[in-house]
């Protein structure tokens, strides 16, 4: 983004310095379908808009493949949790009838 402000500083036209620094086609479009400030900045707010949907989508599909991750590791501390409280007990358990027979 900086080399493209600098290009574009230097008298370039935006939608062409984009193209040649192979910026996301997103933003090309945006700069080319412009023909006016106003016009540019409601572009630019719709790639805002683009970005941010895009980002929330990203966030939903991290969330739906982290939360089975989260939920069966508890469930793997929960078991050790258990194993390592009831395998004590079963062996008092076994030790005590073993010496009441």
């Amino acid at each position: 983004m900086r080399r493209w402000a600098q290009h574009i500083e230097a008298g370039g036209e935006p939608a062409a310095e984009a193209r040649a620094l192979g910026l996301p086609e997103p933003l090309r479009r945006a700069l080319s379908s412009a023909r006016g400030p106003e016009e540019l900045a409601t572009a630019l707010d719709y790639l805002c808009a683009y970005y941010r949907s895009l980002l929330v989508h990203w966030e939903g599909m991290f969330a739906s493949a982290a939360i089975p991750f989260i939920v069966l590791t508890w469930a793997v501390c929960v078991a050790l949790i258990w194993m390592m409280i009831m395998l004590p007990v079963r062996a008092v358990m076994d030790s005590i009838m073993l010496e009441a027979f």
